[in-house]
């Protein structure tokens, strides 16, 4: 029996459907930059599970250094941009700290894992993994 592959990311165009993204696209560093410019747009979105295979192969200076040429989290300094990229990474349900998946609690600046644990959103130890 064939092993189902996770999507990963997503172009939300064409539609209605749009065009789903693997492992074997998000290693190729161009498509990241497009699924960045789709994300910019709205018109891209990026599972938890991407989030942590892209925190895998790139690591945050890897992300950083590919959205500075497409812009995708505007900001004036690298705590601002990694503050954003996390906040999203987040809110897909991937947590870049503790590498588990869950849900996040914007509010209480908590996150569930899967398993039920919660987890306190460090965001003074989030701003030191850029440098």
């Amino acid at each position: 029996m064939k092993e189902k592959k996770d999507i990963l990311a997503r172009f939300t165009k064409p539609a209605p459907n749009g065009v789903a993204l693997y492992v074997e696209d998000l290693v190729v560093e161009d498509t990241v930059v497009q699924l960045f410019r789709a994300c910019q747009n709205f018109q891209g979105v990026i599972y938890a599970k991407g989030w942590a295979y892209l925190a895998r192969q790139y690591g945050l200076d890897g992300l950083y250094r590919i959205d500075q040429g497409v812009g995708w989290f505007l900001s004036e300094n690298k705590q601002e941009w990694l503050k954003s990229l996390l906040d999203w990474a987040l809110i897909s349900g991937f947590n870049f700290q503790t590498g588990h998946f869950g849900v996040y609690d914007k509010k209480k600046n908590l996150f569930t894992t899967d398993e039920g644990r919660l987890e306190v959103v460090d965001w003074v130890f989030f701003a030191k993994s850029l440098g």
